[in-house]
């Protein structure tokens, strides 16, 4: 048995170890790598960073605001507010922190909560573009225009030519019944940029509540041609191709939004509704079933089921849907009459006379009361009338539900989405860097393309790696899961990782997938140190270096005007350049960013040179060098780089579309759009949508 001393002396060596555990942790390089990770979109790492500073600081406001932006990120908008709230608690003057609060309360309902948060944000930052919009746009919500006008007034003031300010202005009108004007500010917009999809999105919907339903979908069909990601625009046209009695477009529209994304449940419920009025039951229940799982209350879809499951016999099925749906509707008549007849199907002839006098007495007691009531034959969607999704009246449980909301008027922390075309003069962002990694991103409207490479094939061969490695420039966001497999491997790996080059490769693989770079570019040294002909260890150093001074840049370039608040509030009440949410980043050591990203792409250069100095046929060496010598504007240099990826690959989409951008830059609208072509060719679509773009151009 042991001693009470010796079990003291247990005690203290077991808190001194856990203290120095503890004391090891950088919390600045914690920091640090949990923003790169939020940079890069991966959501799940980075909460994982900053969970470890808030436990260690948690009087530090910083990490709870970069948490709630990750949270807010994957649709966690109650753990966002709660982050939000702790970060205002530690630091009251951190304006973003109210805006990110502001943007979880929107979208909890808790509009006058938001609406308080927009103004004390404004209040520190009266210029921030993104809080004056989404304010204005909750004012209108709430119906309170005149204030809605006067935070427009305030954007225009800052941002004369907001095509935000005169897409709120029309909201305002069309709150106000005035649809003239309210399609007049969608016009200004379009004058503005005629090739800004929201605002032909939304003059469709006015034409389509004016019946005209022609000129709303020749509006849609430009909306989608536009940007034919906004998956709300296909759900509308299929409603509106429903009530043409074209029901094979509708078909068609609803299918390919659920075939971009399987649970979305509009998509899923109109085409239920249409596969049912067509005749294809099974399929309809299908349809149905998603919807109900993804929302159990949906009592829309579950009483659709219901009549469904009875047109194939399903009766005890049908009754156990029509329970739900009366026992939440209980003067529901239709419902009754529904439920009678199928009791009467299994042989419950006293159930369905109940049900059948139930409804009976709802109707004669509606009719003394001189109320309105629902005939039990009528069909609401006889007339081929429509329900926003908001409506719970359950008579119109067999209407198409339309999409009131695209994406432009979703509430959003940021508008900016790193890779897609932005900004007010529609900048078109060239095709990013390439990277080693395990995983991909699939789907969208893109076909796969196969990145083929002798050197990555050779070193799959070895099965030195845990898993096939590739180059690929879209990245994926890693899993809880795939983060835990990463943190376990880099573990198992540094207990044997010693003098051998390839391990240290795989670690450093490892590193650079959970975010942490720097330690990434310390193992990918290693491996060059121990073979000094390994090429692909190059570009690993070469693009985890990349990715850092990427990461560093969005920390780069903080104004000096709120030295009082200090560093971290500085970085946030500012507006600096962003990060790929739209959030300015705190800085680490600013005064060493204004130099150090000069140096630090020269080393990704040297790598990348002696990457092709190992292996020549490496096009990806060449076209990542050639993305680098665009940014830094030595365009010759670039295309000529682009003409040796071409060389080693000649059917490199992303090469033929970088090269097709800068050519067009110089001029040179011929050989751009002729390699834009190639590029579509070879699968890369959105060259297509960029041609389309310099057609329509005077």
């Amino acid at each position: 048995m042991m001693t009470t001393k010796r079990i003291l002396l247990l005690l203290v060596s077991l808190l001194s170890a856990v203290a120095t555990v503890r004391a090891q942790i950088d919390v600045d390089r914690v920091i640090t790598i949990g923003r790169n990770a939020l940079y890069f979109n991966d959501y799940v790492v980075s909460i994982g960073y900053f969970n470890q500073v808030v436990d260690l600081r948690p009087w530090m406001a910083e990490p709870y605001f970069y948490r709630g932006i990750a949270k807010i990120s994957l649709e966690d908008y109650t753990g966002a507010e709660a982050d939000a709230t702790a970060c205002l608690q530690r630091n009251a003057l951190i304006p973003k922190a109210y805006f990110l609060r502001g943007v979880a309360r929107q979208n909890l309902g808790k509009i006058d909560s938001a609406i308080m948060d927009y103004q004390r944000g404004l209040e520190l930052t009266p210029n921030d573009e993104g809080m004056l919009v989404n304010l204005a746009g909750t004012l209108t919500d709430s119906k309170r225009y005149a204030e809605a006008r006067k935070g427009v007034a305030d954007l225009l003031r800052f941002y004369p030519k907001s095509k935000q300010a005169h897409l709120a202005l029309s909201g305002i009108e069309l709150g106000e019944q005035d649809t003239t004007a309210a399609i007049r500010e969608l016009q200004q917009v379009l004058r503005m940029d005629s090739l800004f999809a929201p605002a032909y999105s939304q003059i469709a919907m006015l034409h389509y509540k004016n019946k005209r339903h022609g000129e709303a979908i020749t509006a849609l069909d430009k909306a989608i041609e536009l940007d034919p990601n906004e998956l709300s625009n296909y759900i509308n046209r299929g409603v509106i191709r429903y009530q043409s009695n074209d029901l094979r477009g509708a078909m068609d529209d609803y299918s390919h939004v659920v075939r971009e994304k399987p649970n979305d449940k509009l998509a899923r419920f109109n085409r239920g509704l249409l596969r049912s009025y067509l005749g294809d039951v099974n399929n309809a229940i299908e349809d149905f079933d998603v919807v109900i799982r993804l929302e159990p209350e949906n009592y829309h879809a579950i009483y659709n089921r219901a009549i469904l499951l009875t047109q194939i016999s399903e009766n005890s099925k049908a009754i156990a849907d029509f329970d739900k749906v009366l026992g939440h509707y209980p003067d529901f008549v239709v419902g009754y009459y529904a439920r009678s007849r199928a009791k009467k199907a299994v042989g419950d002839n006293r159930g369905a006379e109940r049900d059948y006098w139930r409804a009976f007495d709802i109707e004669r007691a509606a009719q003394n009361s001189s109320k309105k009531h629902t005939s039990k034959g009528s069909s609401p969607a006889a007339g081929k009338e429509t329900r926003e999704d908001d409506d719970e009246t359950i008579e119109k449980f067999n209407l198409l539900v339309v999409s009131e909301k695209s994406s432009e008027r979703r509430t959003r922390y940021s508008s900016r989405i790193r890779g897609r075309i932005q900004d007010n003069d529609v900048e078109v962002q060239p095709s990013p860097m390439f990277v080693l990694s395990y995983y991909e991103q699939t789907g969208g409207d893109e076909v796969s393309r196969v990145y083929y490479s002798e050197a990555i094939t050779r070193l799959n061969e070895r099965k030195l790696l845990p898993l096939r490695l590739r180059v690929v420039n879209r990245e994926v966001a890693l899993s809880q899961e795939q983060v835990a497999y990463h943190e376990q491997d880099i573990m198992e790996i540094s207990e044997n990782v010693s003098g051998d080059s390839g391990l240290s490769f795989r670690r450093a693989l490892s590193y650079m997938l959970v975010q942490n770079l720097e330690q990434a570019i310390i193992d990918f040294d290693r491996a060059v140190e121990l073979d000094d002909r390994f090429a692909l260890a190059y570009f690993g150093r070469a693009m985890a270096r990349a990715k850092l001074v990427e990461a560093r840049q969005g920390a780069s370039l903080i104004r000096k005007d709120a030295e009082t608040v200090g560093t971290v509030a500085r970085a946030l009440t500012t507006s600096p350049r962003t990060n790929a949410m739209g959030v300015s980043v705190a800085s680490d050591a600013a005064e060493r960013l204004a130099t150090a990203p000069d140096v630090d792409n020269e080393l990704v250069i040297r790598d990348l040179n002696r990457t092709i100095e190992i292996d020549p046929t490496f096009a990806y060496a060449y076209y990542n060098r050639a993305v680098l010598l665009a940014k830094r504007g030595e365009v010759d240099a670039a295309i000529a780089d682009y003409d040796r990826a071409l060389g080693a690959n000649p059917e490199f989409a992303d090469a033929y579309f970088n090269r097709g951008l800068l050519l067009l830059s110089r001029g040179k609208a011929k050989e751009g759009i002729a390699d834009l072509s190639r590029a579509g060719e070879y699968g890369l679509y959105n060259a297509y949508n960029i041609i389309k773009r310099m057609s329509a151009k005077p």
